[in-house]
């Protein structure tokens, strides 16, 4: 396990290096974009993918404490299934 994050960080930084090589450069902000594109495809998209099936996972125990409290049912829809879908999918779509 030790190796494994040994090889992981040594990789991040043969990643991050070249960029902080070219830190005085006029092209930072077009390698920030490309690094944020990476950075969303790589972490952040899956990250909220994983969050909206948590999310449909937590739903079904939620909606039923809340239903049987006589409770408005819409805040938990919005909160574990809206929100998330919105994050993860609906940008996806929007960017293109």
């Amino acid at each position: 396990m030790k190796k494994r994050a040994l090889v992981l960080g040594l990789a991040a930084i043969l990643i991050a290096s070249p960029m902080a090589a070219n830190a005085d450069s006029h092209t930072l902000a077009e390698e920030t974009d490309d690094l944020a594109i990476i950075w969303d495809l790589l972490v952040v998209r899956p990250v909220a993918i994983a969050a909206m099936a948590a999310g449909a996972i937590l739903y079904i125990p939620a909606a039923l404490l809340t239903n049987a409290g006589n409770n408005d049912i819409k805040p938990i829809d919005d909160a574990l299934l809206k929100a998330p879908y919105r994050f993860a999918i609906e940008r996806l779509t929007s960017s293109q």
